[in-house]
């Protein structure tokens, strides 16, 4: 089965925890682009933070932003944005007020919070230096907005996650991304969309698709993919669905998928692509 897209989420996968791409992982994506593989990234990140570690790769790809809300081309141009309607990100203000919970608001490359709740370093190490701190957050619930991240403590963001489903689900996408972390994106706004519409826009068969991720806001895109792979074993939801688990991003599991997949030169040829398991079937 000849492979002909690769999706890539990063933090997580291609970048570790300590906001670095190992030099093993790099030569092995460089690897595979050189073989001709259409590679894209499939990130939460905005364009300017993805695109500091999309020039560290030497890639210029097209790109899934923003949870699958927002798909650039290889050179920035945008191929498809949805927006969050302002009335849910004007209800999500205050309700995260009750949780003790930060808010980042996206709007393109943009991002507004009106208070740390992590270290100020990792708020620019996760939105670039393009955050501004606001007053009043609510001045910029009536804009062109992306996405709302909302910010706590991992035992804050276990409480809220199940109660922000409850409340915004049947109008929004809600995941979470990291322990930290819980996301709100516009309806339809998934990595497994995004890349089902990037596939179609390049004649890809679905079979055809790899998607590599680590953590739950993965899980559309790697149930979509012909085949799916799970970095690590942290998220039980992805390896239920995973044709393949690998080991995570500190042991550079990355490698492990991509040299499973695309053999090199010398070794024999690649093995086939297991079928899609009756666990995936049913999650599609």
């Amino acid at each position: 089965m000849d492979h002909h897209l690769l999706a890539l989420d990063l933090d997580g996968t291609v970048v570790n925890f300590d906001g670095q791409i190992s030099l093993a992982v790099k030569e092995e994506i460089r690897r595979v682009a050189a073989q001709g593989t259409q590679i894209i990234i499939a990130t939460g990140r905005a364009h300017s933070s993805a695109l500091v570690f999309a020039s560290e790769l030497g890639l210029q790809v097209p790109m899934i932003l923003l949870q699958g809300g927002l798909v650039v081309n290889e050179r920035g141009e945008t191929w498809r944005r949805l927006l969050l309607e302002p009335t849910i990100v004007q209800e999500v203000i205050p309700w995260a007020e009750r949780y003790d919970l930060g808010l980042v608001l996206f709007s393109g490359d943009q991002t507004f919070a009106d208070r740390y709740r992590l270290a100020p370093e990792q708020y620019h190490a996760f939105f670039s230096n393009r955050l501004h701190m606001v007053d009043d957050l609510a001045e910029k619930a009536h804009g062109l907005l992306d996405k709302v991240i909302l910010v706590g403590t991992e035992s804050s963001c276990d409480a809220a996650f199940p109660y922000l489903q409850a409340r915004f689900g049947e109008r929004a996408e809600i995941t979470r991304s990291w322990r930290h972390f819980l996301e709100v994106t516009p309806r339809g706004a998934t990595k497994g969309a995004a890349l089902a519409w990037v596939a179609a826009r390049f004649g890809v068969e679905r079979e055809n698709v790899i998607a590599v991720g680590d953590a739950l806001n993965d899980l559309s895109m790697l149930v979509w993919a012909g085949v799916g792979v799970a970095m690590g074993d942290y998220e039980p939801a992805l390896c239920q669905v995973a044709d393949l688990v690998v080991p995570g991003v500190e042991e550079d599991g990355l490698v492990v998928a991509l040299r499973r997949y695309f053999p090199l030169a010398s070794s024999a040829v690649a093995p086939v692509a297991p079928a899609v398991s009756a666990t995936k079937a049913e999650a599609i």
